[in-house]
């Protein structure tokens, strides 16, 4: 089955006194693709690396990806900020290039169940936005 780019909303949400963080906030709760293999392999004609495998944060009624944040930890100490997409986030993969010139991408180690998706990213400002193909692991 081949995945289909969706689109999602990018969101900022403030808490005071401590900073923002903004998030790819994509709809339903669940992604129409899913599969119970746990290594599922994928074809791309994009270089692995401008395609990460990225876990989404589950919300009530959609998933969410932080693509930014910003702490400020009082009002005379320093502040840390940090874009893009967090290492904790990203899924470790291997990749190998096949005779057709696509890239057979595959996780690492097998993937818990729950909600997946590849960003292609490219950016917006400071903000990376992109398409994404989200799929579920049961």
């Amino acid at each position: 089955m081949e995945l289909i780019g969706i689109s999602g909303d990018i969101e900022t949400s403030r808490a005071p006194f401590s900073g923002r963080k903004t998030e790819l906030v994509l709809p339903g709760n669940k992604a129409k693709y899913r599969t119970s293999d746990k290594q599922p392999v994928f074809f791309s004609s994009s270089e692995p690396a401008d395609v990460p495998l990225v876990k989404l944060d589950p919300g009530k009624s959609d998933r969410n990806l932080r693509v930014s944040s910003s702490f400020r930890a009082g009002p005379y100490s320093g502040s840390s900020s940090q874009r893009g997409i967090r290492a904790e986030d990203r899924v470790d993969v291997e990749a190998e290039r096949d005779n057709s010139g696509f890239f057979r991408i595959r996780p690492r180690a097998p993937l818990a169940p729950g909600e997946y998706a590849f960003v292609i990213t490219r950016s917006s400002g400071t903000i990376p936005v992109g398409t994404v193909y989200d799929f579920g692991i049961d």
